[in-house]
């Protein structure tokens, strides 16, 4: 048989595929397990606020191509950071901080702030 990778042994070669192979099971199982344990409100809260940062981030380039950012009397010549496609930036931001111990007797969360930078513009 044939080398597949130059300097890889077929032995060696072999055993990289059976090592992809149940990495890549143990991550589909911990992504199943991760999304089993989303609550519907969890997943609802996490699409609106991904809907949220598109929204705002099709805004903000309506601003930056339609001359409405300003400079005195000048248009910006820039072309602003667009955050499309970093949407679940923001899902994964606020999944880390729930938890019991972050919940207030009201329902309202409280623990670390999350601040975007850059192209995480998520609100």
């Amino acid at each position: 048989m044939p080398e597949t990778t130059p300097g890889v042994t077929v032995n060696e070669r072999l055993h990289q595929a059976v090592v992809a192979v149940i990495e890549d099971c143990d991550g589909f199982i911990s992504r199943e397990a991760l999304a089993g344990s989303l609550t519907d409100d969890e997943r609802r809260e996490m699409l609106r606020g991904m809907l949220l940062t598109r929204a705002t981030d099709n805004r903000l380039k309506q601003f930056f191509t339609g001359g409405e950012v300003r400079y005195g009397t000048a248009s910006f010549q820039g072309k602003g950071f667009r955050s499309l496609g970093q949407e679940a930036i923001y899902a994964a931001t606020m999944r880390l901080r729930r938890g019991p111990e972050f919940r207030d007797a009201d329902g309202s969360w409280h623990g670390d702030v999350i601040s975007p930078m850059i192209r995480d513009s998520a609100p």
